[in-house]
């Protein structure tokens, strides 16, 4: 299927997909193509407020491909992945030059659910003030189950994004499956969780990797860590990146949980910076 020069607008889906539901059942492929398009104030009850792409958990056919360039997703919103949800997809999602802007899921994802194995490459993508309205990860949620996620980012930006679970940016879930996530030259700014970990990233069980990448000006309001929070069997590297005027509250059950970086003791957890930048963060650990 192929979009191109196309505006949706106001779409209403009482299940799956407000615009574009695909699904895939192993005996043919195909992708969807986006290019020049506008995906605006569509909704959905359940997942994906502009697009709902699934596949069994076991099908490793059917979906092969979403590609995405030069579009706008804006005042999408579903209960999970306010403008894209993937669910058991099993295929590449490819991102270029597009804007994701206010949009909303009432759970998880504001802009993009993903359940089981996606490979997902983002390029020069705008991602600002969209939000989970009572759950975890402002922008991205990640559900592993027995495989794992692997996100490329590239010259992204992420600013003004919130979540009132865990990950004001990205929650990534502890399931069997490991996600593998690299982040490269990308700005994060202005982002906040108001009621649990990460005002930016809350990581579990997989590898992460960031480099130049800038970090400024995110909050969290409730239980510590303004940027990152390590949860389960994580390792982490981060290399010539910028941590600023970051700000973590006091949690008020424990009056040293403020930090920049928490890396939770209980599971084994790595973190390693080299030759990066930490200043003018406000919290009450490091």
């Amino acid at each position: 299927a192929t979009i191109t020069n196309s505006l949706f607008e106001d779409n209403y889906a009482d299940d799956d997909g407000g615009v574009f539901y695909g699904a895939g059942n192993g005996d043919s492929q195909f992708s969807l193509v986006i290019s020049g398009s506008e995906f605006r104030n569509n909704y959905a009850d359940s997942d994906g407020g502009a697009i709902a792409l699934y596949n069994t958990e076991n099908d490793t056919s059917g979906l092969s491909g979403l590609y995405i360039a030069n579009s706008t997703f804006s005042g999408n919103s579903s209960y999970r992945g306010g403008a894209i949800s993937t669910d058991g997809y099993n295929g590449d999602m490819v991102v270029y030059e597009t804007d994701f802007n206010n949009n909303t899921a009432d759970s998880y994802g504001g802009v993009l659910y993903v359940r089981y194995n996606t490979d997902a490459y983002f390029n020069n993508v705008s991602f600002d003030n969209n939000m989970s309205e009572y759950g975890s990860g402002g922008v991205i949620y990640l559900y592993n189950n027995t495989t794992g996620n692997n996100l490329d980012f590239h010259h992204c930006s992420f600013t003004n994004n919130s979540s009132n679970g865990a990950g004001g940016v990205i929650y990534s879930n502890y399931r069997d499956g490991d996600t593998d996530l690299n982040i490269y030259s990308s700005d994060f700014i202005n982002n906040n969780t108001a009621d649990s970990y990460g005002g930016v990233l809350f990581l579990s069980k997989g590898t992460t990797y960031i480099e130049g990448s800038t970090f400024a000006g995110n909050v969290n309001t409730s239980s510590g860590a303004s940027v990152m929070f390590l949860y389960r069997y994580q390792e982490t590297n981060i290399v010539n990146s910028t941590f600023v005027n970051n700000v973590s509250a006091v949690y008020q059950y424990s009056p040293n949980y403020g930090y920049t970086f928490w890396v939770y003791g209980s599971y084994s957890n790595q973190l390693d910076l080299n030759n990066c930048t930490v200043a003018f963060n406000t919290g009450t650990g490091t």
